[in-house]
């Protein structure tokens, strides 16, 4: 491949499409060999998300600040493995589940919906929030919510109809 990264692999990319990989981690890291979290929020398809800062930290193995080319490819395998609705339910609990603990406590709730949601909302209304949460989907009263329980919380918010509107 060129620079140094002939060692690549992939068991879900091939040939072709790492070189393609590297050469935008090229242009994203600015040849260095090291994305930041800058860098990658340049990309237009995850400027903006506020759950970028957490996948980052998921994906940076070595906890140095940086994606390496190899974290990179990891991070768009993790991605591309994501095909059915439990996937995305999966990802979206490895997000919430801060401590990787198998469970969402409260305060990881409440810690995720504070990133989301920005300073648009205060820690008391977040509170309530979150307590309301708990008291509706944690079946077993331990202020945890578990991979089941945690589905069905996010199978009963409608997110598309509450963040869509019709203009007359």
């Amino acid at each position: 491949m060129g620079s140094g990264y002939s060692q690549l692999s992939s068991q879900h990319l091939t040939k072709e499409q790492l070189q393609r990989v590297e050469q935008k981690f090229k242009r994203l890291s600015g040849g260095d060999g090291q994305a930041s979290i800058e860098d990658i929020l340049l990309l237009p398809e995850l400027a903006g998300n506020p759950l970028v800062p957490r996948m980052f930290e998921l994906l940076d193995d070595d906890g140095d600040g940086f994606l390496t080319l190899q974290e990179f490819i990891k991070a768009i395998e993790w991605f591309g493995t994501i095909k059915t609705a439990d996937d995305m339910y999966r990802l979206a609990f490895t997000l919430y589940d801060l401590d990787a603990d198998g469970c969402i406590s409260a305060q990881e709730l409440f810690s995720m919906l504070q990133q989301l949601l920005g300073e648009g909302v205060g820690d008391q209304q977040l509170e309530r929030v979150v307590q309301a949460t708990m008291l509706q989907y944690d079946s077993d009263g331990d202020w945890r919510l578990d991979f089941r329980e945690f589905v069905a919380l996010m199978n009963r918010v409608d997110l598309y109809s509450k963040f869509t509107f019709t203009v007359c």
